[in-house]
């Protein structure tokens, strides 16, 4: 019976992550998806300081003229362009689709599963079904993924809200790459 209380509650705050236009629903919607991953405090930390919510986004451009490799830097300096610019001009959906995808490459490049022979597609779904990626990265990624390809997902919706959407992404792909680095 608990076991499907909390399946309830998720599907509300997964709904309310969606399609929620009440900024403070919303919120909450975030911060009990976080909580199963402890990452709660983090996102409520993040929404305090909106100055650190755009300086992430405009940092990149820093990293890539200090990466040493010119390589690295090249993809960098890209990356860093996009996100200023969609930052900036306020096309969320975008930035967001630009760092589901950096993370995803990130992640197959992480676990070399283009080096490996137990993979046919290399999907997301298969790096948590092959335990590749424990569930709270997964987790994550689904919450990411979700503002990209779900349909359901608003974009339509207020700028407090959105700053809710960005310091959520920023709390799950900074504790991805955490995971990646450890």
């Amino acid at each position: 019976m608990k076991k499907d209380k909390n399946i309830e509650n998720f599907d509300i705050c997964f709904e309310g992550y969606l399609k929620e236009t009440d900024p403070k629903l919303h919120k909450t919607s975030i911060i009990s998806l976080l909580a199963s991953v402890d990452l709660d405090l983090e996102f409520k930390e993040r929404l305090k300081d909106e100055k650190e919510i755009e300086r992430f986004f405009l940092t990149w451009k820093i990293a890539g003229e200090l990466e040493k490799d010119p390589k690295e830097r090249k993809g960098l300096q890209q990356l860093g362009k996009l996100s200023e610019e969609f930052y900036i001009k306020k096309q969320y959906k975008k930035l967001f689709e630009l760092f589901f995808d950096m993370i995803f490459r990130n992640l197959i490049d992480f676990v070399g599963a283009e080096n490996r022979d137990d993979f046919e597609d290399i999907t997301d779904h298969d790096l948590y079904e092959k335990g590749i990626i424990p569930p709270e990265i997964f987790f994550q990624y689904f919450l990411i993924e979700s503002a990209v390809k779900n349909p359901k997902f608003d974009w339509k919706r207020n700028d407090e809200i959105m700053k809710q959407n960005l310091a959520c992404l920023i709390t799950c792909f900074g504790d991805i790459y955490e995971f990646m680095n450890e």
